[in-house]
Formats: C-alpha cells, structure tokens, sequence
C-alpha cells in the first residue's frame, strides 16, 4: 500500500512495437509519458560506432533510426521503500520468457546487480549532500552518480564539455552559466533537483538540505 504522502514509484516496462514483448524494465517517479522522452534522448545517430552504449541505448536508437519508438507499459506501483524488490521482481518474471536488456547486470542468482549498488551509491551519495558540505559542486556529483553517469557520461548527454563537468565538480572557476544549467539539468533528468536547491525534496531528518548552497 503505498502512503498518499510519500512519493508514487512507477515499475514500468519498454516494449518493442514490432512485438509487444517488454525488453527493458525501469522504474520512476515521473510520469511515463516523461520518462520515455528520457529514454529517447539517449538515441543516437552513430550507435553502430558507439561500444560504450549498453544494450538499451543501442536497442533504442535502432528503433529510432526505422523511425519507431519503445512503448511504455505501466507494471506497477509501489513506494520508494519496496520499489526496488518489485522491480527486481518484476525483471526476473520478463526474463523467464525472454531476454531482457538488463540481464546483463544479473548474477546467477538472478539478482538486479546494477540496480543495488546503484541504490547503495545513491543513498550514500544523497546522505553526503544532506549532511556534508552543500556546495553547488557537491550536488552535482550526487545528481551524476544518482543516474550513474561518468563525468563523459554526463558531458555526451548534456552537450557540455567535459573539461566544464570537471571544473564544475571541483569547485575551479565561477558558478556555471545558464546554458550551461539548462543542459545539465536536461541531461539529469530526474536527478536533475539535486542542482535545484529550492526544489529539492525534504530530506529523512526534516530538513531540505540547502541551507547555505
């Protein structure tokens, strides 16, 4: 039963339109229709010549590239607490009758590799940000690691060099210009709060986190 006042996770699937089989699990707490237009941001023209993308990606800009797109499939709802259990779930009931994307990242138990220790590196990440120094640097690396981007990771997606994603986190220079704000934030995601003081959510304690940014 998931508490009217804490935030709505969405488990969802992306299925191929040629088949309708769901190739890719994912959760989220923005509204589908969103979180697809993040997905298709990440296709690319020259993916052929890209082997740093992971499966998703390359599936994604194949289908753009015949002009098609994922279609979004709502499995279910949960809290923030059990979404990642049902996720899991979820991916190894898809997995039983096809391979999914994400296998790659499962053991042999059938355990969601990358989704635990992207969790454990998030919660660590988003505790140093509201306990720990609170500078516009340090909320850009919990909101790089919290969609477990590289600083060239982020720089691809966003446009922006990635010689600025370095001075940025490393506090050299001025604050970022507001271009450069735009893409970040349109790269993150829905990181993309963490660099948004006056939005950011109420953290465990109360507090919001921003005070002296």
């Amino acid at each position: 039963m998931v508490k009217s006042t804490e935030p709505v996770v969405t488990i969802y699937g992306l299925a191929d339109p040629r088949t309708g089989i769901i190739r890719y699990v994912g959760q989220t707490v923005m509204a589908p229709e969103v979180r697809l237009k993040g997905h298709l941001s990440e296709a690319t023209p020259n993916f052929r010549n890209l082997p740093s993308l992971n499966p998703k990606q390359v599936w994604i800009s194949e289908l753009v590239e015949l002009g098609m797109e994922p279609a979004i499939v709502i499995l279910a709802r949960t809290s923030p607490v059990e979404a990642d259990e049902v996720e899991r779930r979820l991916m190894r009931q898809c997995n039983e009758t096809h391979q999914i994307l994400n296998t790659y990242a499962m053991d042999h138990h059938g355990i969601y590799l990358m989704g635990r220790n992207r969790a454990n590196r998030i919660r660590s990440s988003q505790h140093r940000a509201a306990h720990g120094p609170r500078s516009f640097a340090d909320r850009l690396v919990v909101a790089r690691e919290s969609e477990g981007f590289s600083q060239q990771d982020l720089a691809t997606r966003s446009g922006v060099s990635v010689g600025t994603v370095s001075r940025l986190e490393c506090q050299r220079g001025g604050p970022p210009s507001a271009e450069t704000l735009r893409k970040l934030k349109a790269a993150l995601g829905e990181s993309a709060y963490w660099i948004e003081p006056a939005k950011r959510p109420t953290q465990p304690d109360g507090s919001r986190g921003d005070e002296g940014a």
